[in-house]
């Protein structure tokens, strides 16, 4: 996979006098080689190329065990008819391998009524293996005189697998217990398990972790610190929505997990109703590509950029994160060494902590300015971990009367890089707030020197610099 390339030990720092007029000579030079780049300006002297990439699509599918051979076999069709590239199957122990994984899909699991539930399967015409696996994540013994099955006793498949342009991604198919009697909350210390798999494969490369996780997200029972020390993100936190995953009462308990976040993007996500009491969860994800392509049928246009001059409309009740998405991609998609400023009047909400502490872990210098009449939590949170000088390269503050001193937006982003896309700026007219997302919101969404010179000179005017 490509890396971003090391930036320069003055990056995010706003540029001055003889120093602009260096780094406006450095950008021009750079201009040659990197002709998307804008000239000069106060965006960083210098940004990372852009990376090729392709478009993967994995389907998670708990295919409810029992259920007649008819249904199955209809909920199996249907799957397979979203032509995906990868499938975490759940419940499935018994069923025929030949029906899961037919023409030139493959399938790994160990076979047994524990190891053999979850298995991995993914299309041979593209991705081939190159190692497999399964792991232990449970292993209670604990059973009623009513059950049948030991419910603590889990595993999980994974395999390692390489397109033909060289790219190698691992996939892994879970299902953790549920917390009832008499194995009770076993999932913290099954995410733990999971974390110490994910960690012998990412050296390998990106890792995609599919399952029934038996929790509801953002629950009360979610492990949010634990699936943190795995390094596990889910897709929901990526896109800022989540969608009931089946027949529990709209319930989200079906996940899509990535590691490391920083390297995907989710380009589409959605469910598709079968007869199991799950929903097919599928997603479109955004890899790095090596050499530029991927073995997927479904490659990433280069037409249209990830990041256009427009106007982003949410609709309440379709598309009620559409608005916030665009901020949100803009932080989600930053490389290390890009800076992003954030500023909004208040900041609430998983999705926006989880793309702010991502950032961070990946080497994105964040510059955060909130304006809640008292500091938050979450705020003094980030003060404490970017730190409050607003001379250095990160840093969170509290300031309300930045927006009458230096006319800010409700909510907004500047990413001196993002995507490949230079100087992306995403302004909101309203503040990250969940209520926002269900009334009418906008984002205005521009690149280019002279949109994000304009934001740039008014965020440093709120904390009392000039530039």
């Amino acid at each position: 996979m490509r890396t971003p390339r090391r930036q320069p030990a003055n990056l995010g720092r706003p540029l001055r006098g003889a120093a602009l007029i260096t780094a406006l000579a450095v950008s021009a030079a750079v201009v040659a080689t990197r002709p998307t780049d804008p000239a000069g300006g106060l965006v960083d002297d210098t940004t990372p190329a852009a990376s090729s990439s392709a478009v993967v699509r994995v389907v998670q599918g708990n295919m409810e065990s029992p259920q007649s051979v008819t249904h199955f076999q209809a909920d199996v069709k249907k799957l397979l008819a979203q032509k995906p590239d990868f499938i975490t199957y759940n419940e499935v122990a018994y069923r025929n391998d030949g029906v899961l994984a037919p023409g030139s899909y493959r399938l790994f699991r160990t076979p047994g009524k524990y190891t053999g539930e979850n298995p991995v399967a993914w299309d041979s015409s593209k991705w081939t293996a190159l190692d497999t696996g399964t792991w232990m994540i449970s292993n209670s013994t604990k059973k009623t005189a009513k059950q049948k099955v030991q419910l603590g006793m889990r595993y999980a498949s994974w395999a390692t697998l390489q397109d033909k342009a060289g790219d190698v991604v691992s996939v892994v198919s879970a299902h953790t217990a549920p917390d009832t009697p008499p194995v009770n909350d076993l999932l913290a210390s099954s995410v733990k398990r999971l974390g110490k798999l994910v960690a012998q494969l990412a050296p390998k490369g990106p890792v995609v972790v599919g399952g029934d996780f038996n929790v509801q997200y953002n629950g009360a029972k979610y492990k949010q610190a634990g699936f943190d020390a795995a390094g596990l993100t889910p897709t929901w936190a990526i896109t800022g929505k989540m969608l009931p995953t089946g027949d529990h009462r709209g319930a989200t308990i079906d996940y899509l997990f990535l590691h490391d976040a920083s390297q995907f993007t989710v380009e589409t996500q959605r469910t598709v109703e079968i007869n199991s009491d799950h929903d097919l969860l599928v997603a479109d994800l955004g890899l790095p590509g090596a050499n530029g392509s991927s073995g997927s049928s479904t490659p990433v246009t280069q037409a249209r950029p990830a990041f256009v001059h427009e106007t982003v409309r949410n609709n309440p009740r379709k598309a009620p994160g559409a608005s916030v998405q665009q901020l949100l991609k803009a932080i989600n998609r930053a490389p290390k060494g890009a800076s992003v400023h954030l500023v909004t009047r208040h900041l609430y909400g998983p999705s926006v902590r989880t793309a702010i502490d991502n950032a961070h872990k990946r080497g994105v210098y964040v510059q955060l300015i909130t304006g809640d009449a008292r500091q938050t939590a979450l705020e003094k949170r980030y003060a404490r971990m970017l730190g409050s000088n607003v001379h250095h390269k990160s840093w969170a503050v509290n300031r309300p009367k930045a927006w009458k001193q230096a006319t800010l937006p409700a909510a907004g982003v500047l990413a001196s890089v993002s995507a490949g896309v230079p100087a992306v700026r995403v302004s909101l007219n309203r503040a990250l707030l969940p209520k926002n997302q269900r009334k009418p919101m906008k984002a205005w969404v521009a690149t280019g020197k002279a949109s994000y010179d304009s934001l740039f000179v008014r965020f440093f005017k709120g904390v009392g610099r000039t530039v």
